[in-house]
């Protein structure tokens, strides 16, 4: 037995930290193993900037933290060699995490403080006088009744987390590092007891309805441009806009330097109380506003409608997370290779240390006429961050929304626009524009590639099937009509393109699927069913290969060569499919239009100037959309 859970040396713990775990390891940047709390709070570091100090601190003291005075030290080191396993390298206590080489400290210290919480309820039960539990001095004396009765009457938490967490507390590692003191129960007695359930929200519709989602973008993205051309600037979506009846004659250029100039020396007055010199102070500024035709507060009144719905249409056009979108910075927008960007930093299951500033998101006209009017925002703001309120921030620091604030400021922009009141139920976030847009990339027929890479799910696992959370999003799994993934219900019309053995097919894979489909059709035929008759029996079955924009996919981890030896796929990942030469790929008359549109748009980018450099690049892949075209009877 372990008697000193001070330094901890087993074989298992010693391949991932050469010199074991004592008090002195490093756990984090200031953290290390034997203090009394771990604070992973880091201002400077972008990836946590986003998050609370209370959310980022794990209390181990009972001095410091009443409520887990109860707990022995044996118990507290054996959670603490946990907690270390699961932040740096949680394939040692969970295999579904292989492939993650660590996880974020907001994720471990919620983690823990639901399995220190549910523990101290465990030893608390055990010390009632007259109790049916028996006292416990450490992990190993907790029974599986120990767990069952404390489970009775334990509600806090969702129950599927807590029942993973045992699970990862009775590891193999942890139970030879911490012998004697660590759990005895197993896998499978935790998943036989009965944890809270976690509930769902029968109430809770995850996607705008079409008719909403239009009336944001329609009216965000006219908002911003009609404050662009108020202000003098042109719009990247070429749209004249809407400017507010009550501005529409009057100098926008100037009445907005006019109100950079009160706003900058409000701040300069709030800070230092001078009123400037004479002709220069506040209310000087004021008066010269007011000489162009506007008060302080109908300026800011509109500023604040279009920086809503310029945070609304980044919100429902980038599909980031609430962390992702916090991060936006003056001068994100970007253009790369002649196509233009935001450029910002994910930091969902990234590493901590990371580079910033490196993922891409793409930038639709619309998105630039926002991300430019949250820009001029920034002189007066002074803040460099764009998705924040309007407030004026101190010289050098730079604050983002607060969730709510975001969230609040979302409503407040559907309720202007809302003006029947038709969608006042409706529930405004960050997270519900995450949802519509991939249902709405999905009813575009974006495929599930895109769709994934748009949301950031993208990994290693997408070279063989989409990634399951991605469908999850928007409800992409229950639409019925459109190619992005496999349907309840085939159209009868995409089933005759698809099906029809003498409709045209393109692809690597057309001449191998032509001819399975004609021996198909032969041999129903003999049987004495129509040729339409097949085809609608196919049409109300799913498809039985998923779409990936361009055309479907086969899906088959090998392909059989002509002389019998066997290949990979094509695929490489990310967007990058060729259906034109892989033989995993069909591409039929429905996909033409998009065929189309690449062939037209890189004979376009081949004659812009400053792609000269990938002239002959782009050429090719005109000419091969056009092969496509023409295979297809298309020209």
């Amino acid at each position: 037995m372990t008697t000193d859970l001070r330094t901890i040396v087993s074989t298992e713990i010693l391949y991932f930290v050469p010199d074991g775990i004592n008090a002195e390891t490093v756990v984090a940047k200031g953290v290390l193993f034997g203090d009394d709390s771990w604070r992973f709070h880091d201002p400077e570091n972008q990836r946590l900037a986003y998050y609370g100090p209370a959310s980022l601190t794990i209390f181990w003291n009972g001095d410091t933290n009443v409520a887990y005075s109860a707990l022995p030290q044996a118990t507290i080191q054996a959670v603490k060699l946990f907690a270390f396993l699961y932040l740096h390298v949680p394939a040692t206590v969970t295999r579904q995490r292989r492939g993650q080489s660590q996880n974020h400290p907001a994720t471990v210290c919620a983690t823990i403080k639901q399995l220190l919480g549910f523990l101290t309820h465990v030893y608390e039960k055990a010390m009632l006088d007259g109790g049916s539990l028996s006292p416990v001095e450490s992990l190993h004396d907790i029974s599986l009744k120990h767990l069952r009765e404390s489970l009775k009457d334990w509600d806090s938490g969702r129950g599927s987390d807590l029942r993973r967490t045992l699970i990862y507390l009775a590891s193999p590692v942890v139970q030879k590092a911490c012998e004697g003191f660590a759990p005895r129960w197993s896998a499978a007695d935790i998943r036989s007891l009965d944890f809270k359930p976690d509930g769902t929200r029968d109430d809770y519709a995850r996607v705008f309805p079409n008719q909403l989602f239009r009336l944001i973008s329609n009216t965000a993205s006219a908002d911003v441009a009609g404050f662009l051309r108020f202000v003098g600037e042109t719009s990247a979506s070429k749209a004249d806009g809407i400017i507010p009846p009550f501005f529409e004659h009057l100098d926008g250029e100037g009445i907005f330097l006019a109100y950079t100039d009160y706003r900058a020396r409000q701040a300069d007055c709030r800070c230092y109380g001078d009123g400037g010199a004479y002709g220069e102070g506040m209310e000087a500024k004021r008066r010269c506003l007011e000489r162009l035709g506007a008060t302080p507060g109908q300026v800011l009144t509109y500023i604040r409608r279009v920086q809503e719905a310029a945070c609304s249409l980044i919100a429902v056009y980038t599909g980031a997370r609430y962390s992702d979108l916090t991060g936006f910075k003056k001068g994100c927008l970007q253009r790369i290779r002649g196509m233009w960007f935001l450029v910002g930093t994910l930091i969902k299951h990234e590493a901590l240390n990371k580079p910033i500033d490196q993922d891409l998101w793409p930038a639709i006209p619309a998105m630039r006429d926002a991300l430019r009017c949250l820009e001029l925002f920034t002189a007066f703001t002074r803040n460099h961050l764009l998705i924040a309120g309007l407030s004026t921030v101190d010289e050098g620091y730079s604050r983002a929304y607060s969730p709510n604030g975001f969230t609040q400021a979302l409503a407040r922009y559907v309720g202007r626009i809302d003006e029947d009141g038709v969608w006042s139920e409706i529930q405004i976030s960050p997270h519900r524009c995450r949802h519509t847009l991939s249902h709405q990339l999905a009813r575009a027929d974006l495929g599930l590639p895109f769709i994934a890479h748009q949301l950031k799910h993208l990994h290693s696992a997408l070279r063989s099937v989409p990634p399951q959370v991605t469908l999850m999003y928007g409800g992409i799994a229950d639409l019925k009509f459109e190619r992005a993934i496999q349907a309840p219900a085939l159209h009868y019309e995409l089933a005759k393109s698809l099906y029809d053995p003498d409709s045209a097919l393109a692809g690597g894979g057309s001449e191998e699927f032509s001819q399975r489909r004609k021996q198909y059709f032969e041999g129903m035929q003999a049987a004495g069913m129509t040729k339409d008759d097949i085809i609608r029996g196919l049409a109300g079955k799913a498809i039985p290969f998923s779409s990936v924009g361009m055309g479907y996919c086969l899906g088959r981890r090998e392909i059989m060569n002509k002389d019998g030896s066997k290949q990979k796929p094509a695929c490489i990942g990310s967007l990058q499919c060729s259906p034109e030469t892989c033989p995993n790929a069909l591409i039929t008359k429905e996909h033409a239009p998009l065929w189309k549109k690449v062939e037209m748009q890189n004979i376009e980018m081949a004659e812009h100037p400053e792609m000269q450099h990938a002239r002959v690049e782009l050429t090719e892949k005109a000419n091969r959309a056009k092969a496509v075209l023409l295979q297809l009877g298309v020209e």
